[in-house]
């Protein structure tokens, strides 16, 4: 809800990392603004599904022990939450350590689901 309703459009270390000012970009660009507001209205839309469908497969799937939950978790995981720690790295966002952590109890929760599955009878 973060990225609906609070995220600005463009953060100090976005103008850094494009090397002009907010002043600039709103000069050379005036429409950037708006138009990142709305991407970002998009994003937090999907990163809020994402989150939903995961808690529906880990109180399902995950339960059942369905055969390949944890791997569809994984990659889930790979590409959503650890795509976006990689970019802000990459960037050097002044986030990244914070997105870092959030990648951590998704990391445990699946090695406590394998430990689990493997020493079910």
């Amino acid at each position: 809800m973060y990225f609906v309703f609070v995220r600005p459009a463009l953060l100090p270390e976005d103008a850094r990392f494009i090397g002009r000012s907010m002043a600039q970009l709103q000069s050379e660009v005036p429409r950037l603004l708006l138009w990142t507001r709305r991407v970002f209205w998009v994003l937090g839309g999907f990163m809020f599904a994402s989150g939903v469908l995961t808690c529906y497969v880990a109180v399902t799937s995950f339960r059942a022990r369905a055969r390949g939950s944890a791997s569809v978790v994984a990659l889930s995981g790979l590409m959503s939450i650890g795509a976006m720690a990689a970019v802000n790295v990459v960037i050097d966002s002044d986030f990244k350590w914070l997105l870092l952590a959030f990648v951590v109890p998704w990391v445990v929760a699946l090695a406590l689901y394998r430990m689990e599955t493997r020493s079910a009878p």
